[in-house]
């Protein structure tokens, strides 16, 4: 009998600590904080963006930084490898295209990733070169179609043109009312 006296309170027990498990709350999120002393570039950061392949992309005031989930890989302006450079260290914005490619906006000028290469292209750097630059130089923007479109203080509205890999003005049409 009190063998079974001890199997019954050994059961009630377990059953009783398994419900107490159950209603714990999970925190479904992990947290985890970083900064320049564990990957970033700069703790400065002017945006944040996750691409299609689940890959966040960390705009600072020294470079762009690409986090796969666990490593920071840094992207940092060289003037002697122009293929594998960005334009500038200054991001302001990052946004992405239908074909995969990371799209960045400067202080100087519009950079374009390749993921599949691993390569940078580089646009109106250099093209105003006596004038001091600006903060809110540049503005980029893709619409629902796939186009990419760069605001310049200095020339206006642009369009990207794959075929010659560079960007053309738009053409906007005036209305006179008269």
């Amino acid at each position: 009998m009190r063998r079974i006296l001890d199997l019954f309170y050994t059961f009630s027990f377990l059953f009783f600590f398994c419900l107490q498990a159950k209603s714990i709350p999970v925190d479904p999120f992990f947290i985890q904080h970083f900064d320049n002393r564990n990957g970033l570039s700069n703790s400065s950061i002017n945006k944040l963006f996750k691409d299609a392949d689940n890959i966040l992309w960390v705009a600072t005031w020294d470079g762009l930084n690409m986090y796969d989930g666990t490593t920071f890989h840094v992207f940092n302006y060289s003037k002697d490898n122009d293929f594998k450079s960005i334009g500038s260290n200054v991001i302001q914005n990052i946004t992405e295209d239908k074909l995969g490619n990371i799209w960045i906006s400067t202080i100087e000028g519009i950079s374009r990733y390749e993921k599949r290469t691993g390569k940078f292209y580089n646009y109106f750097y250099n093209q105003y070169q006596p004038g001091k630059v600006s903060e809110q130089e540049y503005a980029i923007a893709v619409d629902g179609l796939g186009t990419v479109y760069c605001l310049s203080q200095k020339s206006g509205l642009n369009y990207y043109d794959a075929v010659s890999d560079s960007f053309r003005t738009c053409k906007l049409s005036q209305h006179n009312s008269k």
